[in-house]
């Protein structure tokens, strides 16, 4: 099956056009050619809203999802070098505007709440105006649902659990409204439309999400997996890079690995971010996204296969989450 991508821009023409042009409003038009029966049919894509043309039947393992990595980091230090804890350029709401559907979200906690870090540089960002983004994007897009992976950031031994308190805390709160409250099995996209489904990267007893902490390897040169009740992550997410052509061949080892895979209890989440040291040993994040991200559009782009896992970047753009998007509707 054949796809043909066009870009309306307001106006009554059709234009041939190429995932650079993109941007936050663009409408998609995707023409599926049925070879079988030679009928055409156009479906139109909004970034914002693409799920909506996921049929409520499919599990959300076999569907392509682009992320961010560490989705709230928009600064660097105050003082030192660029590039070595800031990830994106775009806010949380632009994110989920340009078809970003998993978030990465590393959190402290400070005065009984929790606060946006990554390492330990303070992002001057609180968790409840990332719920705030949330709510208010799934009101507009009631369509969409959203994977947030949530994060303790630092490495102290919480021996009063205060972090999985202040979680329970947000769960009475706004964002219990919002949450897939099973954590058995993966559901179908029907039943997860409007809601988040929460990916938890710390110690807690909460029935409510999905625990991917126990089991997950630091910067494994390779994918590893963590098995749920009924349900497993299989990860890659090897980030301290000496070879960034050692890393694009796990990244794209990890699509295949998602693309072959037929079971509705596996998720892969694939991490394209990384680090690389420059000639003075500093850490570089765009070098490695600079490299990866065009990469990650090329292979979405000539590949045929629709169920890729979560493609999870540094620095996203429409230019490379529509490619990532596109490949549902091969």
């Amino acid at each position: 099956m054949k796809n043909f991508i066009a870009l309306i821009l307001g106006i009554s023409v059709v234009c041939s056009c190429n995932s650079n042009d993109l941007n936050n409003d663009d409408e998609l038009l995707v023409k599926n050619d049925s070879h079988r029966s030679m009928e055409k049919k156009t479906i139109s894509i909004y970034l914002n809203n693409w799920m909506s043309n996921i049929p409520d039947s499919k599990n959300i393992t076999q569907i392509s999802i682009p992320g961010t990595h560490d989705s709230g980091a928009l600064h660097d230090p105050v003082v030192g070098p660029s590039y070595t804890a800031k990830t994106q350029n775009l806010t949380i709401k632009e994110q989920l505007n340009i078809g970003i559907r998993f978030l990465d979200i590393r959190c402290k906690v400070s005065d009984n709440s929790f606060a946006i870090y990554h390492g330990p540089i303070n992002q001057n960002l609180k968790f409840e105006n990332v719920v705030k983004s949330i709510k208010e994007f799934l009101q507009n897009n009631p369509s969409e649902f959203i994977l947030l992976s949530i994060k303790k950031e630092d490495l102290k031994k919480d021996n009063t659990n205060q972090f999985a308190k202040v979680f329970e805390e947000y769960l009475a709160g706004e964002l219990g409204s919002l949450v897939y409250k099973d954590n058995k099995i993966f559901p179908s996209i029907k039943e997860v439309r409007g809601k988040v489904i929460i990916i938890k990267r710390f110690s807690n007893t909460s029935k409510v999400g999905y625990d991917a902490n126990s089991g997950w390897v630091d910067n494994y040169k390779g994918d590893f997996t963590i098995y749920n009740n009924l349900s497993s992550f299989t990860i890659q997410d090897y980030y301290n890079i000496d070879n960034l052509s050692n890393k694009w061949e796990l990244v794209e080892n990890q699509f295949l690995n998602a693309s072959s895979s037929y079971s509705t209890s596996a998720m892969y989440l694939n991490f394209t971010s990384g680090i690389k040291k420059n000639i003075l040993y500093i850490p570089n994040i765009k070098t490695v996204s600079d490299y990866i991200n065009p990469k990650v559009k090329d292979y979405f782009n000539t590949s045929t296969k629709k169920n890729n896992g979560v493609c999870i970047m540094d620095f996203a753009e429409a230019n490379y989450t529509f490619p990532v998007i596109n490949s549902n509707f091969k």
